[in-house]
C-alpha cells in the first residue's frame, strides 16, 4: 500500500514527511486529517491539550447544549412564576371581595 501523500502550496509529501517538517507526529497529523481538519489547520495548528476532533464541531455542540439547557431553565422558571401568580391570585380573590382586586 503506497504512503498517503498530501499536497499543500504545491508541495507534495507523505504524511510522515509533513509530520517531520511541521514538528508533529504522523499519528497526530493523520488523526487531524481523518477528523476532517483542513490541510492547512492539520499541518500548522499548534497542538492544544483542549482541542480534539474537528475544532468547529466541538464549539457548535457546546453552544447547542448551552442553548438547550438555557431554554429548559427558562421554561422551569416561567412555570414556577406562572404557578406563583395563580396561587397569589386565588388567595387574593379569597381575601378581598369581588371588584377590589384591581382588575384582571
Amino acid at each position: 500500500m503506497p504512503a498517503r501523500t498530501i499536497t499543500h502550496d504545491g508541495v507534495t509529501l507523505t504524511i510522515g514527511e509533513w509530520a517531520k517538517r511541521t514538528n508533529q507526529t504522523a499519528a497526530s497529523l493523520r488523526y487531524r486529517l481523518n477528523a476532517g481538519w483542513s490541510i492547512n489547520d492539520a499541518l500548522f495548528q499548534p497542538p492544544s491539550p483542549y482541542r480534539t476532533g474537528r475544532p468547529s464541531i466541538a464549539g457548535e455542540r457546546m453552544e447547542q447544549a448551552r442553548k438547550i439547557q438555557l431554554e429548559r431553565e427558562f421554561s422551569k422558571l416561567l412555570f414556577a412564576v406562572d404557578n406563583a401568580l395563580r396561587t397569589f391570585r386565588t388567595k387574593l380573590d379569597t381575601l378581598l371581595p369581588a371588584g377590589q382586586t384591581g382588575g384582571g
